[in-house]
Protein backbone atom coordinates (compact mmCIF):
# COMPACT_ATOMS: atom_id res chain seq x y z
CA UNK A 1 0.00 0.00 0.00
CA UNK A 2 1.37 3.40 -0.62
CA UNK A 3 2.07 5.91 1.93
CA UNK A 4 -0.61 8.15 2.15
CA UNK A 5 1.22 12.00 2.94
CA UNK A 6 -0.67 14.94 3.75
CA UNK A 7 -1.43 17.41 1.16
CA UNK A 8 0.35 21.07 0.94
CA UNK A 9 2.80 20.45 3.96
CA UNK A 10 5.06 23.02 5.65
CA UNK A 11 8.45 23.18 5.43
CA UNK A 12 9.38 20.94 8.56
CA UNK A 13 6.33 18.87 9.14
CA UNK A 14 6.67 15.42 10.07
CA UNK A 15 4.84 12.73 9.14
CA UNK A 16 4.28 9.16 10.66
CA UNK A 17 3.72 6.52 8.88
CA UNK A 18 2.03 3.72 11.68
CA UNK A 19 2.16 0.83 9.74
CA UNK A 20 5.68 0.88 9.08
CA UNK A 21 6.66 3.28 12.23
CA UNK A 22 9.21 4.83 10.14
CA UNK A 23 8.54 9.11 10.60
CA UNK A 24 9.38 11.73 7.62
CA UNK A 25 10.01 15.83 7.37
CA UNK A 26 9.22 17.88 4.39
CA UNK A 27 12.28 19.60 3.21
CA UNK A 28 10.12 22.23 0.97
CA UNK A 29 10.67 19.60 -2.02
CA UNK A 30 10.27 16.34 -0.79
CA UNK A 31 9.64 13.84 2.25
CA UNK A 32 13.08 12.87 4.22
CA UNK A 33 12.98 9.93 6.38
CA UNK A 34 14.33 9.69 9.84
CA UNK A 35 14.26 7.14 12.47
CA UNK A 36 14.42 7.76 16.31
CA UNK A 37 16.06 6.71 18.48
CA UNK A 38 15.77 2.28 18.83
CA UNK A 39 15.14 1.88 22.25
CA UNK A 40 17.22 -1.22 21.76
CA UNK A 41 20.40 0.12 20.91
CA UNK A 42 20.14 2.48 24.26
CA UNK A 43 22.51 1.03 26.58
CA UNK A 44 24.75 1.35 29.76
CA UNK A 45 28.18 1.72 29.95
CA UNK A 46 29.79 -0.01 32.82
CA UNK A 47 31.01 1.64 36.05
CA UNK A 48 34.53 3.04 35.77
CA UNK A 49 34.24 4.98 38.86
CA UNK A 50 36.50 2.47 40.91
CA UNK A 51 39.36 3.86 38.62
CA UNK A 52 39.06 7.41 39.45
CA UNK A 53 42.20 8.74 41.48
CA UNK A 54 42.63 12.99 40.85
CA UNK A 55 45.32 11.58 38.25
CA UNK A 56 43.91 9.38 35.61
CA UNK A 57 41.99 10.76 32.41
CA UNK A 58 41.95 8.04 30.31
CA UNK A 59 39.61 4.69 31.11
CA UNK A 60 38.27 1.69 28.68
CA UNK A 61 34.82 1.96 27.59
CA UNK A 62 33.19 -1.54 28.12
CA UNK A 63 29.25 -2.74 28.18
CA UNK A 64 28.90 -6.16 30.39
CA UNK A 65 32.36 -6.73 30.13
CA UNK A 66 32.92 -6.02 26.20
CA UNK A 67 34.88 -3.46 25.06
CA UNK A 68 32.65 -0.98 23.39
CA UNK A 69 34.02 1.72 20.62
CA UNK A 70 31.41 4.61 19.81
CA UNK A 71 31.53 6.67 16.58
CA UNK A 72 31.86 9.74 18.55
CA UNK A 73 31.62 11.38 21.56
CA UNK A 74 28.26 12.53 20.94
CA UNK A 75 26.80 9.33 20.74
CA UNK A 76 27.63 9.01 24.80
CA UNK A 77 25.85 10.93 27.55
CA UNK A 78 28.17 11.29 30.58
CA UNK A 79 27.41 12.11 33.94
CA UNK A 80 30.37 12.98 36.78
CA UNK A 81 29.18 12.99 40.09
CA UNK A 82 25.28 13.70 38.69
CA UNK A 83 26.54 16.65 36.09
CA UNK A 84 26.31 16.34 32.77
CA UNK A 85 29.39 16.13 30.71
CA UNK A 86 29.73 17.74 26.66
CA UNK A 87 31.00 15.96 24.46
CA UNK A 88 34.06 17.31 22.53
CA UNK A 89 35.13 19.61 25.83
CA UNK A 90 34.54 17.47 28.80
CA UNK A 91 35.94 14.39 27.22
CA UNK A 92 36.70 12.92 24.10
CA UNK A 93 36.32 9.27 22.84
CA UNK A 94 38.95 7.44 20.47
CA UNK A 95 38.85 3.54 19.86
CA UNK A 96 37.47 1.95 23.03
CA UNK A 97 38.53 4.29 25.21
CA UNK A 98 37.17 7.78 26.83
CA UNK A 99 39.68 10.80 28.07
CA UNK A 100 38.58 13.11 30.21
CA UNK A 101 39.75 16.96 30.10
CA UNK A 102 40.41 17.31 33.85
CA UNK A 103 40.86 13.80 36.19
CA UNK A 104 38.10 12.70 38.19
CA UNK A 105 38.38 13.09 41.54
CA UNK A 106 38.14 9.87 43.63
CA UNK A 107 34.47 8.85 44.95
CA UNK A 108 32.70 10.74 41.86
CA UNK A 109 29.64 8.71 40.49
CA UNK A 110 29.83 8.11 37.19
CA UNK A 111 26.95 7.21 34.94
CA UNK A 112 26.76 6.63 31.41
CA UNK A 113 24.61 5.40 28.42
CA UNK A 114 25.00 4.81 24.64
CA UNK A 115 22.75 7.03 22.80
CA UNK A 116 20.48 4.39 19.93
CA UNK A 117 21.76 6.05 16.21
CA UNK A 118 19.60 6.43 13.72
CA UNK A 119 19.51 6.60 10.19
CA UNK A 120 17.76 9.02 7.70
CA UNK A 121 17.49 8.70 3.77
CA UNK A 122 16.61 11.45 1.46
CA UNK A 123 14.42 10.81 -1.46
CA UNK A 124 17.22 12.17 -3.96
CA UNK A 125 16.38 13.27 -7.02
CA UNK A 126 18.43 11.29 -8.86
CA UNK A 127 16.28 8.64 -9.70
CA UNK A 128 18.36 6.13 -7.59
CA UNK A 129 15.75 6.11 -4.56
CA UNK A 130 12.58 7.81 -6.01
CA UNK A 131 11.57 8.26 -9.68
CA UNK A 132 9.23 10.47 -11.47
CA UNK A 133 7.09 10.14 -14.69
CA UNK A 134 4.76 12.36 -15.89
CA UNK A 135 1.70 11.92 -18.53
CA UNK A 136 -0.39 13.78 -20.24
CA UNK A 137 -3.69 11.91 -20.04
CA UNK A 138 -6.55 11.71 -23.42
CA UNK A 139 -10.27 12.14 -22.72
CA UNK A 140 -11.49 8.87 -20.94
CA UNK A 141 -8.11 7.32 -20.48
CA UNK A 142 -7.68 5.26 -17.26
CA UNK A 143 -4.14 2.96 -17.48
CA UNK A 144 -0.86 4.59 -17.55
CA UNK A 145 2.34 2.14 -18.28
CA UNK A 146 5.31 3.10 -16.12
CA UNK A 147 8.45 2.77 -17.72
CA UNK A 148 11.08 0.38 -15.94
CA UNK A 149 8.24 -1.03 -13.69
CA UNK A 150 7.62 -0.34 -9.72
CA UNK A 151 6.95 -2.57 -6.71
CA UNK A 152 3.23 -2.94 -5.53
CA UNK A 153 2.65 -0.35 -2.87
CA UNK A 154 5.65 1.91 -3.51
CA UNK A 155 4.17 4.09 -5.66
CA UNK A 156 1.93 7.52 -5.53
CA UNK A 157 0.16 9.20 -8.11
CA UNK A 158 -0.98 12.43 -8.64
CA UNK A 159 -3.83 14.38 -10.57
CA UNK A 160 -3.43 18.04 -11.61
CA UNK A 161 -1.29 18.40 -8.57
CA UNK A 162 -3.61 16.25 -5.95
CA UNK A 163 -2.31 13.42 -4.38
CA UNK A 164 -4.65 10.68 -4.93
CA UNK A 165 -5.44 7.54 -1.93
CA UNK A 166 -5.56 4.11 -2.21
CA UNK A 167 -9.08 3.79 -3.43
CA UNK A 168 -8.22 5.82 -6.22
CA UNK A 169 -6.34 3.45 -8.70
CA UNK A 170 -4.70 0.00 -8.53
CA UNK A 171 -1.29 -0.59 -8.44
CA UNK A 172 -1.12 -4.45 -8.66
CA UNK A 173 0.60 -5.02 -12.05
CA UNK A 174 3.55 -4.02 -11.42
CA UNK A 175 3.90 -2.21 -14.72
CA UNK A 176 0.76 0.16 -15.15
CA UNK A 177 -1.49 1.99 -12.76
CA UNK A 178 -5.36 1.81 -13.93
CA UNK A 179 -7.23 4.84 -12.67
CA UNK A 180 -10.73 4.09 -10.95
CA UNK A 181 -12.25 7.28 -12.54
CA UNK A 182 -11.89 8.20 -16.11
CA UNK A 183 -9.39 10.93 -16.98
CA UNK A 184 -10.46 13.96 -18.56
CA UNK A 185 -8.21 15.52 -21.79
CA UNK A 186 -5.14 17.00 -20.99
CA UNK A 187 -5.48 15.84 -17.08
CA UNK A 188 -1.77 16.02 -15.55
CA UNK A 189 -1.17 12.72 -14.21
CA UNK A 190 2.07 12.16 -11.87
CA UNK A 191 3.40 8.72 -10.77
CA UNK A 192 6.36 8.44 -8.21
CA UNK A 193 7.86 5.85 -7.52
CA UNK A 194 10.20 4.34 -4.66
CA UNK A 195 13.08 2.34 -5.15
CA UNK A 196 13.62 2.40 -1.36
CA UNK A 197 11.00 2.03 1.15
CA UNK A 198 13.30 0.87 4.42
CA UNK A 199 16.32 -0.51 5.92
CA UNK A 200 14.71 -3.00 7.89
CA UNK A 201 14.18 -5.03 4.77
CA UNK A 202 15.06 -3.87 1.51
CA UNK A 203 15.04 -5.09 -2.26
CA UNK A 204 15.78 -4.13 -5.37
CA UNK A 205 18.60 -2.28 -6.47
CA UNK A 206 20.73 0.35 -3.94
CA UNK A 207 23.01 2.08 -6.72
CA UNK A 208 25.51 4.42 -6.28
CA UNK A 209 24.58 4.57 -2.45
CA UNK A 210 27.07 5.93 0.22
CA UNK A 211 25.96 4.46 3.30
CA UNK A 212 28.56 4.67 6.72
CA UNK A 213 27.92 2.37 9.46
CA UNK A 214 25.28 -0.30 8.55
CA UNK A 215 25.41 -3.37 11.02
CA UNK A 216 23.13 -6.10 9.43
CA UNK A 217 22.44 -9.58 11.14
CA UNK A 218 20.47 -11.00 8.16
CA UNK A 219 22.48 -11.46 4.37
CA UNK A 220 23.51 -8.88 2.06
CA UNK A 221 23.73 -10.09 -1.89
CA UNK A 222 25.29 -8.47 -4.46
CA UNK A 223 24.92 -9.61 -8.29
CA UNK A 224 27.94 -8.24 -9.14
CA UNK A 225 30.68 -7.27 -6.12
CA UNK A 226 30.84 -4.80 -3.11
CA UNK A 227 33.75 -2.24 -3.20
CA UNK A 228 34.43 -0.91 -0.03
CA UNK A 229 37.86 0.61 1.18
CA UNK A 230 38.07 -1.60 4.90
CA UNK A 231 36.54 -5.05 5.81
CA UNK A 232 35.95 -5.95 9.57
CA UNK A 233 35.27 -9.05 10.90
CA UNK A 234 37.23 -12.88 10.23
CA UNK A 235 35.08 -13.50 7.29
CA UNK A 236 34.26 -17.05 9.30
CA UNK A 237 31.11 -16.95 7.51
CA UNK A 238 31.64 -16.15 4.39
CA UNK A 239 30.23 -18.52 1.88
CA UNK A 240 30.61 -18.92 -1.93
CA UNK A 241 34.22 -17.53 -1.70
CA UNK A 242 37.57 -19.05 -3.00
CA UNK A 243 39.77 -18.06 -0.35
CA UNK A 244 41.86 -20.48 -1.22
CA UNK A 245 43.75 -18.70 -4.35
CA UNK A 246 44.75 -14.89 -4.52
CA UNK A 247 44.48 -13.76 -7.96
CA UNK A 248 45.74 -10.72 -9.85
CA UNK A 249 43.76 -8.01 -12.12
CA UNK A 250 43.25 -10.23 -14.53
CA UNK A 251 42.08 -13.18 -12.43
CA UNK A 252 45.68 -14.82 -12.86
CA UNK A 253 45.77 -17.24 -10.16
CA UNK A 254 49.49 -16.02 -8.42
CA UNK A 255 48.96 -18.12 -4.77
CA UNK A 256 47.18 -21.32 -4.82
CA UNK A 257 46.43 -23.12 -1.12
CA UNK A 258 46.16 -26.91 -1.29
CA UNK A 259 46.79 -29.82 1.61
CA UNK A 260 50.61 -28.89 0.93
CA UNK A 261 50.79 -26.29 1.40
CA UNK A 262 50.85 -22.40 -0.98
CA UNK A 263 52.37 -22.57 -3.93
CA UNK A 264 53.23 -19.06 -5.56
CA UNK A 265 53.52 -18.38 -9.28
CA UNK A 266 55.92 -15.67 -9.36
CA UNK A 267 58.17 -13.70 -6.72
CA UNK A 268 57.40 -13.78 -3.27
CA UNK A 269 59.01 -11.03 -1.13
CA UNK A 270 58.81 -11.28 2.51
CA UNK A 271 60.39 -9.44 5.62
CA UNK A 272 60.66 -13.05 7.73
CA UNK A 273 60.48 -16.67 6.48
CA UNK A 274 60.26 -19.39 8.84
CA UNK A 275 59.20 -22.93 8.77
CA UNK A 276 61.26 -25.62 5.65
CA UNK A 277 61.85 -23.65 2.03
CA UNK A 278 61.76 -26.83 -0.74
CA UNK A 279 61.31 -26.56 -4.19
CA UNK A 280 63.05 -24.98 -7.04
CA UNK A 281 64.73 -21.59 -5.81
CA UNK A 282 66.00 -19.20 -8.96
CA UNK A 283 67.83 -16.16 -8.21
CA UNK A 284 70.04 -14.71 -5.75
CA UNK A 285 69.16 -15.18 -2.03
CA UNK A 286 70.66 -12.32 0.21
CA UNK A 287 70.42 -11.02 3.84
CA UNK A 288 70.38 -15.07 4.77
CA UNK A 289 70.81 -15.35 8.87
CA UNK A 290 69.86 -17.32 11.63
CA UNK A 291 70.59 -21.57 11.61
CA UNK A 292 68.33 -22.85 8.40
CA UNK A 293 69.77 -25.78 7.19
CA UNK A 294 70.12 -25.38 3.04
CA UNK A 295 70.14 -28.29 0.13
CA UNK A 296 71.37 -26.57 -2.84
CA UNK A 297 72.93 -28.26 -6.38
CA UNK A 298 75.95 -25.73 -5.85
CA UNK A 299 77.05 -23.14 -4.37
CA UNK A 300 78.80 -20.02 -5.83
CA UNK A 301 80.87 -17.85 -3.08
CA UNK A 302 83.42 -15.19 -3.18
CA UNK A 303 83.86 -16.16 0.42
CA UNK A 304 82.32 -18.29 3.24
CA UNK A 305 83.23 -18.71 7.12
CA UNK A 306 81.98 -21.72 9.35
CA UNK A 307 81.91 -22.26 12.50
CA UNK A 308 81.41 -26.12 12.59
CA UNK A 309 82.22 -29.14 10.83
CA UNK A 310 82.21 -29.22 6.79
CA UNK A 311 81.17 -32.75 5.35
CA UNK A 312 82.43 -32.88 1.36
CA UNK A 313 80.69 -36.50 -0.10
CA UNK A 314 82.26 -35.98 -3.37
CA UNK A 315 85.44 -34.41 -4.37
CA UNK A 316 86.83 -30.85 -2.98
CA UNK A 317 88.77 -29.15 -5.87
CA UNK A 318 90.98 -26.07 -4.83
CA UNK A 319 91.48 -24.13 -8.10
CA UNK A 320 94.31 -21.17 -7.51
CA UNK A 321 94.15 -21.56 -3.46
CA UNK A 322 98.03 -20.47 -2.35
CA UNK A 323 97.31 -21.72 1.19
CA UNK A 324 94.95 -23.63 3.23
CA UNK A 325 94.87 -22.80 7.00
CA UNK A 326 93.50 -25.36 9.22
CA UNK A 327 93.68 -25.76 13.07
CA UNK A 328 92.98 -28.72 13.04
CA UNK A 329 94.08 -31.81 11.44
CA UNK A 330 93.79 -32.10 7.67
CA UNK A 331 93.31 -36.02 6.54
CA UNK A 332 93.72 -37.42 2.91
CA UNK A 333 92.31 -40.84 2.57
CA UNK A 334 94.16 -41.13 -0.80
CA UNK A 335 97.38 -39.40 -0.48
CA UNK A 336 98.34 -35.86 -0.98
CA UNK A 337 100.30 -34.70 -4.55
CA UNK A 338 102.07 -31.67 -3.89
CA UNK A 339 103.40 -30.40 -7.24
CA UNK A 340 105.90 -27.18 -8.52
CA UNK A 341 107.67 -25.90 -5.13
CA UNK A 342 107.03 -28.84 -2.79
CA UNK A 343 106.42 -29.19 1.03
CA UNK A 344 107.55 -27.33 3.54
CA UNK A 345 106.67 -28.23 6.84
CA UNK A 346 107.62 -26.43 10.04
CA UNK A 347 107.45 -28.08 13.49
CA UNK A 348 107.27 -32.06 12.88
CA UNK A 349 106.39 -34.05 10.59
CA UNK A 350 104.69 -37.61 11.01
CA UNK A 351 104.18 -40.68 9.15
CA UNK A 352 102.78 -43.71 10.55
CA UNK A 353 104.16 -46.10 7.42
CA UNK A 354 107.21 -44.45 5.33
CA UNK A 355 108.34 -41.68 4.08
CA UNK A 356 110.00 -41.79 0.59
CA UNK A 357 111.55 -39.35 -1.50
CA UNK A 358 114.17 -38.79 -4.26
CA UNK A 359 116.70 -37.17 -2.21
CA UNK A 360 116.30 -33.85 -3.16
CA UNK A 361 115.17 -32.78 0.54
CA UNK A 362 117.14 -30.03 1.53
CA UNK A 363 117.78 -28.46 5.07
CA UNK A 364 117.88 -24.67 5.90
CA UNK A 365 120.22 -25.00 9.30
CA UNK A 366 120.98 -22.63 11.71
CA UNK A 367 118.50 -21.00 13.77
CA UNK A 368 116.73 -22.47 17.20
CA UNK A 369 113.87 -24.88 17.48
CA UNK A 370 111.53 -24.85 20.26
CA UNK A 371 109.38 -27.80 21.76
CA UNK A 372 107.16 -27.23 24.79
CA UNK A 373 107.15 -30.23 27.25
CA UNK A 374 104.73 -31.03 29.45
CA UNK A 375 103.94 -34.29 31.72
CA UNK A 376 101.11 -36.66 31.60
CA UNK A 377 100.58 -40.65 32.46
CA UNK A 378 101.68 -42.94 30.32
CA UNK A 379 99.81 -44.81 27.56
CA UNK A 380 100.27 -47.46 25.15
CA UNK A 381 101.80 -45.11 22.59
CA UNK A 382 105.12 -44.05 25.21
CA UNK A 383 108.12 -46.22 24.63
CA UNK A 384 108.62 -47.49 28.01
CA UNK A 385 105.07 -47.76 29.04
CA UNK A 386 105.08 -50.01 32.21
CA UNK A 387 108.57 -49.50 32.92
CA UNK A 388 109.86 -46.94 35.19
CA UNK A 389 107.80 -43.75 36.14
CA UNK A 390 103.70 -43.80 35.32
CA UNK A 391 104.52 -40.42 33.98
CA UNK A 392 106.20 -39.47 30.81
CA UNK A 393 106.75 -36.48 29.15
CA UNK A 394 104.70 -35.08 25.74
CA UNK A 395 105.86 -33.25 23.45
CA UNK A 396 103.89 -31.88 20.48
CA UNK A 397 100.79 -33.98 21.46
CA UNK A 398 102.67 -36.75 21.73
CA UNK A 399 103.69 -39.44 24.06
CA UNK A 400 107.80 -39.08 23.95
CA UNK A 401 108.56 -39.22 20.48
CA UNK A 402 112.00 -40.45 18.98
CA UNK A 403 112.98 -36.88 18.07
CA UNK A 404 115.74 -36.43 15.04
CA UNK A 405 118.06 -33.14 15.24
CA UNK A 406 120.44 -31.52 12.15
CA UNK A 407 123.93 -30.67 13.01
CA UNK A 408 123.95 -26.78 13.28
CA UNK A 409 120.67 -26.02 15.16
CA UNK A 410 119.88 -25.36 18.63
CA UNK A 411 116.99 -26.93 20.73
CA UNK A 412 115.55 -25.62 23.29
CA UNK A 413 113.06 -28.34 25.53
CA UNK A 414 111.01 -25.90 27.34
CA UNK A 415 110.05 -26.77 30.52
CA UNK A 416 109.68 -26.08 34.37
CA UNK A 417 113.45 -27.51 35.37
CA UNK A 418 112.66 -26.28 39.27
CA UNK A 419 109.61 -28.52 39.17
CA UNK A 420 109.80 -32.49 40.01
CA UNK A 421 110.64 -33.61 36.42
CA UNK A 422 113.87 -31.59 35.25
CA UNK A 423 114.88 -32.55 31.57
CA UNK A 424 118.29 -33.87 30.97
CA UNK A 425 120.31 -35.39 28.15
CA UNK A 426 122.20 -38.69 28.76
CA UNK A 427 124.14 -41.27 27.02
CA UNK A 428 121.78 -43.78 27.49
CA UNK A 429 118.09 -44.56 28.51
CA UNK A 430 119.18 -45.16 32.34
CA UNK A 431 121.13 -42.43 32.96
CA UNK A 432 124.55 -44.23 33.43
CA UNK A 433 126.13 -40.83 32.28
CA UNK A 434 125.20 -37.46 31.79
CA UNK A 435 125.98 -35.74 28.94
CA UNK A 436 126.29 -31.44 28.91
CA UNK A 437 128.62 -30.59 26.22
CA UNK A 438 126.91 -27.84 24.15
CA UNK A 439 124.33 -28.30 26.71
CA UNK A 440 122.24 -25.08 28.73
CA UNK A 441 120.62 -26.55 31.66
CA UNK A 442 117.76 -23.21 33.22
CA UNK A 443 114.81 -23.41 35.26
CA UNK A 444 112.73 -22.35 32.22
CA UNK A 445 114.46 -25.12 29.66
CA UNK A 446 116.80 -27.27 28.53
CA UNK A 447 118.92 -26.91 25.29
CA UNK A 448 121.21 -28.55 23.23
CA UNK A 449 123.51 -27.26 20.42
CA UNK A 450 124.20 -30.37 18.35
CA UNK A 451 127.34 -30.28 16.32
CA UNK A 452 129.72 -32.93 14.14
CA UNK A 453 130.86 -34.39 17.16
CA UNK A 454 127.90 -34.98 19.77
CA UNK A 455 126.53 -38.87 19.96
CA UNK A 456 124.30 -40.12 16.82
CA UNK A 457 121.70 -40.76 19.61
CA UNK A 458 121.17 -38.95 23.24
CA UNK A 459 118.22 -39.81 25.43
CA UNK A 460 116.40 -36.85 27.04
CA UNK A 461 115.28 -38.36 30.78
CA UNK A 462 113.94 -36.70 33.99
CA UNK A 463 116.75 -36.11 36.50
CA UNK A 464 114.16 -37.48 39.27
CA UNK A 465 112.43 -40.31 37.48
CA UNK A 466 113.17 -43.19 35.36
CA UNK A 467 112.30 -43.47 31.75
CA UNK A 468 109.83 -40.18 31.18
CA UNK A 469 111.71 -39.61 28.00
CA UNK A 470 112.82 -41.77 24.62
CA UNK A 471 116.09 -40.81 22.13
CA UNK A 472 117.19 -38.13 20.20
CA UNK A 473 118.83 -38.85 16.95
CA UNK A 474 121.71 -35.96 15.60
CA UNK A 475 122.79 -37.52 12.38
CA UNK A 476 127.02 -36.51 13.24
CA UNK A 477 129.48 -38.49 12.89
CA UNK A 478 131.37 -38.61 16.76
CA UNK A 479 133.90 -41.28 15.46
CA UNK A 480 135.81 -39.07 12.42
CA UNK A 481 137.97 -36.86 13.16
CA UNK A 482 140.85 -35.71 15.95
CA UNK A 483 140.69 -35.56 19.25
CA UNK A 484 137.41 -37.39 18.96
CA UNK A 485 136.70 -39.51 22.23
CA UNK A 486 134.84 -42.98 21.45
CA UNK A 487 132.60 -43.55 24.23
CA UNK A 488 131.63 -47.14 24.56
CA UNK A 489 129.20 -48.94 27.17
CA UNK A 490 128.65 -52.51 28.68
CA UNK A 491 130.53 -55.25 27.05
CA UNK A 492 133.64 -52.49 25.62
CA UNK A 493 133.97 -51.60 21.91
CA UNK A 494 133.95 -54.29 19.45
CA UNK A 495 136.22 -53.73 16.21
CA UNK A 496 136.23 -55.79 13.20
CA UNK A 497 138.86 -55.28 10.80
CA UNK A 498 142.62 -53.00 11.17
CA UNK A 499 142.94 -50.66 14.44
CA UNK A 500 146.24 -48.52 13.62
CA UNK A 501 147.23 -46.02 16.25
CA UNK A 502 151.24 -44.87 17.01
CA UNK A 503 150.39 -45.57 20.41
CA UNK A 504 148.01 -47.33 23.29
CA UNK A 505 146.76 -45.93 26.36
CA UNK A 506 146.83 -47.84 29.46
CA UNK A 507 148.46 -50.16 30.63
CA UNK A 508 147.69 -53.25 28.82
CA UNK A 509 147.81 -55.40 31.67
CA UNK A 510 144.14 -57.03 30.68
CA UNK A 511 145.50 -58.07 27.40
CA UNK A 512 146.08 -61.31 26.32
CA UNK A 513 148.09 -63.45 24.34
CA UNK A 514 150.71 -60.72 23.61
CA UNK A 515 154.61 -61.74 22.76
CA UNK A 516 157.12 -60.04 25.49
CA UNK A 517 158.87 -58.28 22.57
CA UNK A 518 158.92 -58.94 18.56
CA UNK A 519 159.58 -56.86 15.62
CA UNK A 520 158.29 -53.78 14.26
CA UNK A 521 155.08 -55.23 13.42
CA UNK A 522 153.86 -56.99 16.23
CA UNK A 523 152.00 -55.21 19.23
CA UNK A 524 154.29 -55.72 22.50
CA UNK A 525 153.41 -54.68 26.17
CA UNK A 526 156.42 -52.40 25.50
CA UNK A 527 153.80 -50.52 22.81
CA UNK A 528 151.94 -49.60 26.21
CA UNK A 529 152.33 -46.32 27.59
Amino acid sequence: MAIQFPNNPGIGSVFTDTDAGFSYEWTGVVWKSFTPAATSNVKELDDISSGFDNSTTTFNLTISGAAYQPRSAAMLQISLGGVIQEPGTDYTVSGTTITFTTAPNAGLDFFGVVRGTAVAIDYANDGNVQTKQEFTATEGQTSFTITGGYRAGYIDVFRNGVRLGSDDFTDTSGTAIVLTVAAQADDLIEVVKYNVASLVVSEGQLVNLNVSGISTLGVVTSVTSISSGVYYGDGSALTGIDATALKDSGGNVKAQANPGGVVITGVATATTFKGDLTGDVTGNATGLSGTPNITVGSVTAASGAFSGNVSVGGTLTYQDVSHIDAVGIITAQQGIQVLANGVDVTGIGTFEDRLTYDGSLGQAGGGTVTYAVTVATKDSTHRYNGSGSSNGYVIDNLQAPVITLTPGRTYRFTNDNTGSHPLKFYYDANKTTLYSTGVTFDDAYTEITVSDTTPAVLHYQCTNHSLMGNSVITQSNPIVGAGITLNALGGGVHVTGIVTATSFSGSGENLTNLPASGDSNDITASLFI
